[in-house]
C-alpha cells in the first residue's frame, strides 16, 4: 500500500514539475516569444489527376479515383489534418488555449480541394479544447463536438473573378505578357534539345506536346499516377525502359515552365500583387487596432504561392509540393533602443509530413537580405508589388465601357420620363371630358 501511494505522488510530482517545462518548439531556432499575428499561406493537399491524356491507362475515375476528378485524395487529407496540428503545436504558446474561432480568419479559393484543405487544417489546429466550444451533449451523444467545431471559411464567387487566391481573373496584358515568356528563347532551344524524345512520347501518349503548358500538365498526371504505383508500362504502353527515365527527361521543361510562367515584373504585380496587397492590409489593420485575430489562413494552389514567393523575390526555383505553406509573421522588436517597433519574418515549409524537418527562414533580397525586416522597409518593398488600378493594368478599359453605359441610361430614363408625362396628360384629359354634362340648346 505504502509503495502505491509513494508512486502516486511521485507520479503527481512529475506531472506538476512538467507543466513549468518550457515550451520546446518542434522547429529548431523558431523564436516567437515577440510574435504578434501569423498569416499562412498553403497550397491544397494532395489530389488525383485532372488533366488526361489519350492513351492513359488510368481514366477510368471509378475504379482508380473514387475520390473525383482533380479532387482531394485520402493523403491529402491527412496532410491537410497533420499541418493543422503541426501549426497547433508549434504557435501554441502564441494562440494560446482559448481555441476560439474567433481568433481565426480562413478565406480559400472556390475549388473543392483548398475548401476541404483548410477545413482539415482548421481541424487539426482548432479542435474544441476549451469546454466553452464544444457542442456535444454528453459523453455518448454527438461525440462529435468534443473533438471538432464549425470555423467559417470565407470564399469567392464566381471563382474565375477570384484575384487574390486564383489565377483565371480575365486580365488581357497578362496573359499576352505570360505568352511572350513562355514562348522565349529558353523555351525554344529546350523544345529543339528533346524534339526527338518528345515526338516519341506523343506516339505513346496520344497527343502532341507543343508546348511547355501542356508538358507541365502532362508531368503532373504522370507523376500522381507514379506516387500511387499506377504504371504505363504494366498496361504496356510503353516499355519499362522508358518508363524509368520518362520524368527525370520531362522535369527540366517542368523546372523551366515554372521559372519563365512568371518571369516578369507586370506578371507578378497582376498575379502576385492582390494576394500581397491582402496580406499588408491585415498588418495594417492590426497596427491600427482594427484587428483582434490572431491567425489569417489562405488556402490556394501551387500557382498562388509560386507568384507569391516570386513576386517577393524569395523564390526557390522548385516546385511547390502539396500542402505548402508560407508563413508570414509580424513581430514586435523587444530589443532595448530598437529603430523599429515592428518587424516581419517569412518561412517557407514544404515538407509537411517530415517530422524531423524544419521551414525555411528566408532572406528578404529587398531588405538587404535580412530574414528580420523593418515594417516601414517592408511596406516600402510591398508598395511598388501592388497595382494601383488592376483593370487599367491589365489593359480593360472599364472607364469608356462604363460612360457609354451611362449616355444610354440617362437617354432611356428622359425617355421614359416623357413618356411618363404624356401619359399622365392624356389620363387628365380623359378624366375631364368624363366629369363633362351635357347642354342643351332651346330651339325658338
Amino acid at each position: 500500500m505504502a509503495n502505491k501511494l509513494c508512486k502516486l505522488l511521485l507520479l503527481l510530482i512529475c506531472l506538476l514539475c512538467a507543466q513549468q517545462i518550457p515550451t520546446v518548439y518542434l522547429w529548431s531556432n523558431h523564436d516567437i516569444s515577440s510574435l504578434e499575428l501569423l498569416q499562412v499561406v498553403h497550397r491544397h493537399g494532395d489530389r488525383n489527376p485532372e488533366n488526361w491524356f489519350p492513351n492513359d491507362p488510368y481514366l477510368n475515375l471509378t475504379k482508380y479515383w473514387p475520390e473525383g476528378d482533380g479532387q482531394l485524395s485520402k493523403d491529402g487529407k491527412y496532410r491537410m489534418y497533420r499541418l493543422g496540428q503541426t501549426l497547433r503545436r508549434e504557435y501554441g504558446s502564441y494562440l494560446g488555449s482559448g481555441f476560439s474561432p474567433r481568433e481565426v480568419y480562413a478565406r480559400s479559393s472556390a475549388k473543392q480541394r483548398c475548401l476541404e484543405s483548410v477545413s482539415l487544417l482548421l481541424a487539426g489546429a482548432y479542435p474544441p479544447n476549451n469546454t466553452l466550444w464544444q457542442w456535444n451533449r454528453s459523453s455518448t451523444e454527438s461525440q462529435l463536438g468534443s473533438v471538432w467545431q464549425p470555423i467559417p471559411i470565407d470564399t469567392f464567387i464566381p471563382m474565375d473573378e477570384d484575384r487574390v487566391l486564383r489565377l483565371r481573373a480575365n486580365c488581357p496584358a497578362a496573359d499576352a505578357d505570360q505568352a511572350r515568356v513562355l514562348s522565349s528563347d529558353p523555351a525554344v532551344q529546350a523544345f529543339q534539345r528533346e524534339r526527338q524524345f518528345l515526338d516519341q512520347l506523343s506516339q505513346f501518349v496520344g497527343t502532341e506536346f507543343k508546348t511547355l503548358n501542356n508538358i507541365n500538365d502532362f508531368y503532373d498526371t504522370l507523376s500522381i499516377e507514379f506516387s500511387h504505383n499506377y504504371l504505363w508500362s504494366t498496361h504496356h504502353r510503353w516499355s519499362p525502359e522508358f518508363e524509368k527515365n520518362v520524368l527525370t527527361r520531362l522535369r527540366p521543361f517542368v523546372d523551366l515552365y515554372w521559372d519563365l510562367r512568371f518571369n516578369s515584373t507586370l506578371l507578378q504585380r497582376i498575379r502576385g500583387g492582390p494576394l500581397v496587397d491582402e496580406l499588408v492590409k491585415n498588418i495594417r489593420n492590426y497596427q491600427q487596432n482594427r484587428e483582434s485575430r490572431k491567425i489569417f489562413v489562405y488556402s490556394t494552389h501551387d500557382t498562388l504561392v509560386d507568384v507569391l514567393m516570386q513576386t517577393l523575390d524569395v523564390y526557390n526555383h522548385l516546385l511547390v509540393p502539396f500542402g505548402s505553406a508560407l508563413l508570414i509573421e509580424l513581430h514586435r522588436n523587444l530589443s532595448t533602443g530598437a529603430n523599429t517597433q515592428h518587424f516581419v519574418r517569412l518561412y517557407y515549409y514544404n515538407e509537411t509530413l517530415d517530422d524531423n524537418s524544419s521551414p525555411y527562414l528566408l532572406h528578404l533580397p529587398e531588405c538587404d537580405a535580412r530574414t528580420d525586416c523593418p515594417l516601414d522597409r517592408f511596406y516600402d518593398l510591398t508598395r511598388q508589388l501592388i497595382p494601383e488600378d488592376w483593370q487599367h493594368e491589365c489593359g480593360i478599359h472599364i472607364t469608356d465601357d462604363s460612360s457609354s453605359m451611362s449616355y444610354a441610361n440617362i437617354t432611356l430614363l428622359v425617355l421614359n420620363a416623357v413618356m411618363l408625362m404624356a401619359l399622365i396628360v392624356v389620363l387628365i384629359y380623359l378624366f375631364c371630358c368624363s366629369r363633362r354634362r351635357p347642354h342643351y340648346q332651346l330651339l325658338s
